[in-house]
């Protein structure tokens, strides 16, 4: 049992697909990305994706079962120059979400702008949906390469 997929595991405890989100992908993994494909996402952002996910893509699986709405599959982005942005850092990111009038406290969607949004997830790939527009995010450009980020857009 301890070397099953955790996603298998996860499937055996909601056969109803009960949990949020898992009707999206049925617990059920894609196959792992091609390497061609990876190489194209690759030199479309200038960078490898961080390593435990490069292997978790070629080996276990693209995307599809994970967590909510599962784990998207990599793609080149539709702004290569965005991702190709090192990431600020989340102190960095705060601190223009305080200069532009965020209150965390209660909900900042009025200030919520194009600029911010592209300066908060520069330097990121998507990686997983949450829906009601939260996602998680994989950081492959600056200081926090490899760390997961939550965004929520509302």
């Amino acid at each position: 049992m301890a070397d099953r997929p955790r996603f298998q595991e996860a499937a055996d405890l909601d056969r109803g697909l009960a949990l949020y989100g898992a009707r999206a992908h049925l617990w059920r993994p894609l196959p792992p990305l091609p390497l061609p494909w990876l190489t194209e996402v690759e030199a479309a952002i200038g960078t490898r994706l961080p390593p435990r996910w490069r292997h978790h893509l070629t080996t276990v699986s693209a995307g599809g079962a994970g967590p909510l709405w599962g784990l998207q599959v990599p793609r080149p982005p539709d702004d290569p120059s965005l991702v190709r942005r090192p990431f600020p850092g989340l102190d960095a990111v705060h601190r223009r979400f305080r200069e532009a009038g965020v209150d965390f406290d209660d909900g900042y969607h009025e200030v919520w702008d194009v600029e911010l949004q592209a300066y908060s997830i520069q330097g990121t790939l998507p990686l997983a949906a949450e829906g009601c527009g939260h996602h998680r995010r994989v950081v492959v450009h600056g200081h926090e390469a490899g760390s997961v980020l939550f965004v929520a857009n509302e």
